[in-house]
């Protein structure tokens, strides 16, 4: 490695003190990690939201549970019609009103 290149990279790293080659352990405060999630917290909540993917399963689940619930209505719809014919068939001929 280009004795500059290295020298640079450890200044940039924070390791200025270090005699040999080796690798260069990353400094936080340097690049383009100085302007870190925590110091901005809307920038956090955004790309938080953004990546977030668990709100969409949830509108996922509920839509399926809302097909369910409407075929559900329509059954029982269809089937108490049907009940309703025949409680009132058996409520005429025991001539009940």
């Amino acid at each position: 490695m280009d004795s500059k290149v290295y020298m640079k990279a450890t200044q940039q790293a924070g390791n200025e003190g270090r005699t040999r080659p080796g690798p260069v352990m990353p400094n936080p405060s340097v690049g383009a990690t100085s302007t870190h999630l925590k110091d901005r917290p809307m920038k956090n909540l955004l790309v938080r939201f953004v990546r977030n993917e668990s709100g969409a399963t949830a509108i996922e689940y509920g839509l399926i549970a809302g097909l369910i619930a409407v075929v559900i209505i329509g059954a029982v719809t269809a089937v108490g019609t049907d009940v309703q014919a025949a409680f009132q068939k058996i409520a005429d001929s025991i001539n009940i009103t």
